[in-house]
This record gives C-alpha cells, structure tokens and sequence, in this order.
C-alpha cells in the first residue's frame, strides 16, 4: 500500500504506483488464503480495520472470509486511492461493506476505542520511521481479545532473489548486489523512508506494543516460470515482461540511487552493479519474449498476528 510521502520518495505516484498496484495480484495464491484466514481469525461478521489502506486490495481479498456481515473500514492519506477505492468498491456492489476514510493511521482521533475485531495493514510498517505509533492505534482501536496483524517484507531477502536464474550465477554480482543494498537499506532508515527489513522485527515490535503472543509466519508463496509454462506462470512472465521494461526499471533505478546515495554509497560501487546486471537484464527480457525465462522469486512476506490485551 502507498505510505504517506517522505522526504526521499512517495511510492503512490508516478511510475511505483502502476507497477505496484498491478504487483498486488501476485502477492497471495489462492492456495495460501486458508492458513493466512485462520492466523488473523477470519470468520463472518468480522469488523476490520485496515491501517493504510490504499486502493482496498487487503479488504477486497478479506471479503469472502468476512461475509456475510462483515465490514472492512479502510484508512489513509492519499486522496487518489481513496478514490480509486471507493470507485472499485462500487463496481463490485461492496460499498458500504469496504469503506474509505481520509486519516492519519498513527493518530485516527475520530475513532472509538474498542471499535474493531481485527486491525491489519499490508506493506505499511516498512515505510513509516516510527511503526510503533500505528501499532499503539492499531491496539486502541481493538476490543480486548481481538486482533493486531501486520504483513511486511524483507526486501533485502526479496531483492536478492531476483539475482536468480537456475543457471549463470555471477558470484561477483551477487556480492555487488549485496554491498549495493546495503546502501540502500540505510539511506531508507537515515532519510525516513523506514526499514525495509521489518518483516522478521514485527514480533518484538508487537511486544513492545503491549500485544500478547506474536506470531511470525513467512507467506510460502513462491512464482516459478519455468517452460513449459502453466496460466499462473505465463500470467506472472507477462507481468515481468513490463516490470523489465527500460522505462520501468529506470524509474526504479533512479529511486534507489537516492537511497544508495543517502546511505553513503560510493558512485563506483553503483556503476560496477549496473555493468553486472545490465547484461543480465537484456537476458531476461529476450528470454521472457522467447518464453523460455527460466526464473523463481518470493515475495518474502511475513505476517505477525497477536492478541489485543485485557485493558
């Protein structure tokens, strides 16, 4: 979801929004929505929160476990995904059940205590510099009993997946890729852009938060393409195919160097991962319009749920 803008970039404009909204798809299988329903205690009639909502995807993949009855209330601050929202609650006849507010997630003062079942948030901790502040709202704002759940990434874990073909492995990439991301690791938590690591620091968040018994769990969900390719592959290579596109990665390019640049990276150590990974990007997308890419990746989402305390 798009986090409100910082001083280093606002992933809910320009060219991030397009490529991450269309990401949303592939970040849960059909397969994996069962366990993912029992860890956040999905059932119908649930009253959910949903902290930097976005556009509702979270709500909308929520629905069909929380109905009949149930409600998601979604919050943000950025307008045009409201908007959108609201828009696409509309075509599918769930306004009214998926709502969207205008609102600071880490200060929602119009809002009751006690108000929700469930309150839960998706790739939105990783962009805040004080996560702790919607978590201490995420709790008010559950009855004793309910639910707090956060789903977040490692992008370090994430990003060097992408390295991957089956074959060709160049050690000396890897370790530039490594040394790069490190950079930009930091220039995220110096510039406020957050921690792109919160995923495996949400239980100890969550106990600092006063929530009772964390659970960790890493989504399993892994996309393959491999020939031959099956639907979900060939729709994921398509996916590829314009995530590799020039305009694209440039784009993305551009945003991490700012972020390399912030967290002290040398200029040189940039240009020697670009002259690794350059040919390497010309690979893939012969490869993906060949259809012979040979490619896994994982989102490396993980999700913490705990328990709302007694007051």
């Amino acid at each position: 979801m798009a986090p409100p803008p910082n001083r280093a970039l606002d992933f809910g404009q320009g060219h991030w929004f397009g490529h991450l909204d269309e990401s949303r798809r592939f970040l849960w299988a059909s397969e994996d929505l069962p366990r993912l329903f029992e860890l956040l205690g999905v059932r119908p009639g649930l009253q959910v929160t949903d902290f930097g909502c976005g556009w509702g995807y979270l709500g909308h993949l929520l629905m069909s476990g929380i109905s009949p009855g149930g409600r998601v209330d979604g919050f943000d601050l950025h307008k045009s995904l409201l908007e959108k929202g609201r828009s696409r609650a509309k075509e599918v006849k769930l306004q009214g059940r998926l709502r969207f507010t205008e609102g600071d997630i880490t200060a929602l003062h119009d809002v009751p205590d006690d108000r929700y079942d469930l309150a839960i948030c998706q790739t939105v901790l990783m962009h805040l510099s004080r996560p702790e502040e919607a978590l201490d709202e995420m709790k008010r704002v559950v009855r004793p009993g309910g639910r707090v759940a956060a789903i977040e990434p490692d992008l370090f874990v994430a990003r060097q997946s992408v390295m991957d073909s089956f074959d060709n492995v160049d050690p000396e990439a890897v370790k530039l890729r490594v040394e790069v991301d490190l950079h930009v690791l930091k220039g995220a938590r110096v510039t406020g852009a957050g921690d792109y690591r919160i995923g495996t620091r949400l239980p100890g968040l969550f106990t600092e938060a006063g929530l009772e018994s964390p659970q960790l769990w890493l989504n399993p969900q892994t996309y393959s393409c491999t020939p031959p390719y099956s639907q979900a592959d060939q729709e994921f290579a398509d996916f590829l195919k314009r995530a590799h596109a020039p305009e694209q990665h440039d784009g993305e390019a551009a945003t991490w160097r700012t972020l390399f640049d912030a967290g002290g990276g040398d200029p040189a150590l940039w240009e020697a991962l670009e002259r690794h990974e350059r040919p390497l990007r010309e690979r893939h997308r012969r490869d993906l319009n060949e259809g012979t890419y040979r490619r896994v990746s994982t989102n490396a989402l993980y999700v913490c749920v705990a328990s709302v305390p007694a007051r």
